[in-house]
């Protein structure tokens, strides 16, 4: 029974992503979700991660106008030259792929029950105005 259920819900998903799909999973998204499903069923450990980057004054209310975004990725970074741009433009959401790498089985810092503890990710968002007005930077470990 168990297997008769998978099958039906693997080909259930096969079919959802090889028809025409909601705006919401078009286009970008929808290539997005079939890499996420091949990446599965070759049992790698992969995500999607969405930021909405909202630009802030020093006293923290939000500015608007155009904005430029330029996303570098810093995870491995002393296996690499330098960092990888992994996003350049005026979209205030920002969507792209992560794995997951384990590092150990342990007890993290600060919890009771052990779990798999994986590699974090850094990326460094800078934000430009368009008429160099605001600039900043954020770095996000996750």
């Amino acid at each position: 029974m168990r297997v008769k259920a998978f099958l039906l819900a693997s080909l259930l998903t096969i079919i959802v992503l090889a028809s025409p799909l909601p705006s919401i999973f078009g286009g970008e998204g929808r290539s997005l979700l079939y890499t996420l499903l091949l990446n599965w069923l070759e049992s790698m450990s992969s995500g999607i991660l969405e930021v909405n980057v909202l630009p802030v004054d020093e006293k923290g209310n939000p500015i608007s106008g155009t904005f430029i975004i330029r996303v570098h990725n810093f995870s491995d970074y002393d296996l690499k030259p330098h960092s990888e741009i992994v996003y350049y433009g005026a979209s205030e959401t920002i969507t792209f792929k992560i794995y997951r790498r384990p590092v150990r089985y342990g007890v993290p810092y600060g919890e009771e029950k052990p779990r798999w503890i994986y590699k974090p990710h850094e990326y460094t968002f800078f934000v430009t105005s368009a008429d160099l007005k605001y600039y900043g930077a954020k770095l996000l470990r996750i």
